[in-house]
């Protein structure tokens, strides 16, 4: 009986916790755009791409360059 302790069972919902329901149709619509937490995520992942590619072209030419001195 995983996840059900008193009788009710709980279901996983993403967006839960990251926009909130308070509000009518319309500012669940544009509630991304006015949250910090999108640009922060934005942001985080403007990083993670050139970061992702350095670590590449560093293990690539580090597996050949050590690969072909063998």
């Amino acid at each position: 009986m995983p996840h059900d302790t008193i009788g009710m069972t709980y279901k996983y919902n993403p967006f839960a916790a990251a926009y909130p329901s308070d509000r009518g149709p319309i500012g669940k619509i544009f509630q991304p755009v006015i949250d910090y937490r999108t640009y922060l995520r934005a942001g985080h992942m403007a990083l993670m791409f050139p970061l992702g590619i350095a670590y590449f072209v560093f293990f690539v030419t580090t597996l050949a360059v050590g690969g072909s001195m063998i």
